[in-house]
């Protein structure tokens, strides 16, 4: 693992649109990552108001952003700004990742299959097991669609 990982000209930005945004854990979690993975990439929390999003969007084009992260309040509202959206982002009327292909915005909900990769990584079995989600919010709703696509 380097330690110090300076920034180049070929750095990929991403980052995590939220509001509020100071209590993220997330910049954190991803630059570790990228400092022990020896990726030339940076994570930034973005503290962005509500009325600018259409900016931020417009700012992951203008700066080639890699991506971002959306928590609430962004994660429907954003929708309708992006070119495309997935499958299960559209069955879920719900967008956590942006990923920026060359300009084109393409929107997903991840949060699920996070969940299972992790109980598969560690040799939880799911197939053909009943399951209690507690709570029902973005990423709750996510699980359980994702529960579904894993029986």
């Amino acid at each position: 693992m380097r330690e110090n990982i300076e920034i180049s000209g070929q750095t990929r930005l991403y980052g995590l649109f939220a509001h509020p945004a100071h209590h993220s854990l997330s910049p954190l979690m991803h630059n570790t990552s990228f400092n022990n993975r020896e990726i030339d990439a940076r994570y930034l929390a973005f503290d962005l108001q509500p009325a600018d999003l259409a900016q931020g969007v417009a700012a992951i084009r203008a700066l080639g952003l890699g991506g971002v992260n959306l928590s609430m309040p962004f994660k429907q509202t954003i929708i309708p700004m992006l070119d495309e959206i997935t499958p299960r982002a559209q069955l879920l009327e719900s967008v956590n990742v942006i990923k920026n292909s060359n300009g084109h915005l393409i929107g997903d909900s991840v949060d699920g299959e996070g969940f299972f990769a992790n109980l598969i990584a560690e040799g939880v079995t799911v197939a053909q097991q009943a399951m209690v989600v507690l709570g029902a919010g973005g990423a709750g709703l996510s699980i359980i669609q994702a529960g579904i696509d894993h029986q």
